[in-house]
């Protein structure tokens, strides 16, 4: 018979009593939740200890999402050599649910709660507790999902951990000490309303797409990858954001091939596009940006398939120098201008290595 689970003071209900009653008498477990805490963890601490001494094992699939989960979350959890931690890095997981397996039967707890304290014992919270047999639809339905999500994820390892501390630590801001919901809205008005860099509506270290960047910086539309190019300067908000795919693709076309490279944390050697000289329009607008007025903006990601930022990571103000070197791109008869660039704000040493690696 499926039962509402919610937490209720009055009663002194919580989710979390029924979730530590499955666990203590399941013989595998796995949790598919788009936010982990700290808190959270701590809720189920000595329960997860008998577990592990008792051989139990089981899956925990995070998100990634907003960067809300807790990097100490993650390392506690890691301890636990009978459970396999993965997280989803795109910004679309946002599950609740939690599988036990009890011999050839299944619970499943599936509704509002993620794993964090207020989820599971304050909050006003909505889940369902159903059971099914072990070649029930719903669990094949729900077993197939999770190995596929979970085979997709990305492993949780002390090296993740140590770069995703980094972008927490300038990303996260909001505390957790209300509900989900009021959190993720006190979390996206802090990153949206406060915060800034400088006298820029963006966030340093966050991570932005390309239609992010066109509608922070006020553009009157936005623009497709393919008309950036790698860089825009749009004359009506004197805004010239940069993007850089750091790690190029084997293939790529030699006109496009740019060896956009950092010198050290806080210096860039970019590339203009092709067929430009140092008295081309863009290049030109780049070399005296100070001068005339000009915000340039750098965005840098990985590769276009960096599995831990679909984004770019925003890393601040950069002027140019005003050293230049005109060459012939390899490969071709087209020309192309080294700009060395100087950065407001020297990389983090964690990101900065992530990048470059």
């Amino acid at each position: 018979m499926p039962k509402l689970l919610t937490n209720d003071a009055k009663t002194q209900t919580k989710v979390l009593t029924s979730i530590i009653s499955e666990l203590e008498s399941c013989d595998e477990f796995l949790f598919s939740v788009a936010f982990v805490t700290n808190s959270g963890v701590e809720c189920l601490i000595d329960t997860l200890i008998k577990l592990k001494n008792k051989g139990i094992k089981g899956k925990i699939l995070a998100s990634q999402y907003q960067n809300f989960t807790e990097p100490r979350a993650l390392k506690r959890l890691i301890g636990f050599d009978n459970i396999e931690v993965r997280i989803q890095t795109e910004n679309n997981f946002h599950a609740k649910g939690y599988l036990f397996r009890h011999g050839t039967g299944h619970t499943l707890i599936i509704g509002s709660s993620n794993l964090t304290q207020n989820a599971l014992c304050e909050n006003n919270e909505w889940n369902l507790r159903v059971s099914s047999f072990e070649k029930g639809s719903i669990v094949s339905d729900i077993r197939g999902e999770f190995d596929r999500q979970f085979e997709d994820a990305t492993i949780v390892d002390d090296e993740y951990i140590r770069v995703y501390s980094e972008i927490y630590k300038y990303q996260r801001i909001a505390q957790i000490t209300v509900s989900e919901l009021v959190d993720f809205g006190i979390y996206r008005n802090s990153k949206d309303y406060s915060g800034h860099y400088g006298s820029t509506p963006l966030v340093l270290y966050a991570k932005y797409t390309y239609e992010d960047v066109c509608r922070l910086l006020d553009w009157e539309k936005g623009e497709v990858p393919l008309n950036i190019g790698g860089y825009k300067y749009d004359k009506k908000t004197k805004t010239y954001p940069v993007f850089i795919n750091y790690d190029k693709e084997e293939d790529i076309a030699d006109t496009i091939k740019y060896n956009d490279h950092f010198e050290s944390s806080s210096r860039l050697i970019a590339i203009s596009k092709s067929n430009r000289s140092v008295e081309s329009e863009d290049v030109q607008t780049a070399l005296r940006a100070d001068e005339l007025g000009v915000a340039m903006h750098l965005f840098v990601r990985k590769n276009k398939d960096d599995r831990i930022s679909k984004e770019f990571y925003y890393l601040g103000r950069m002027h140019a120098t005003g050293k230049t070197e005109e060459f012939i791109m390899p490969g071709t008869s087209s020309n192309a201008v080294e700009i060395e660039y100087v950065l407001d704000e020297p990389i983090p040493d964690a990101l900065y290595s992530y990048i470059i690696s």
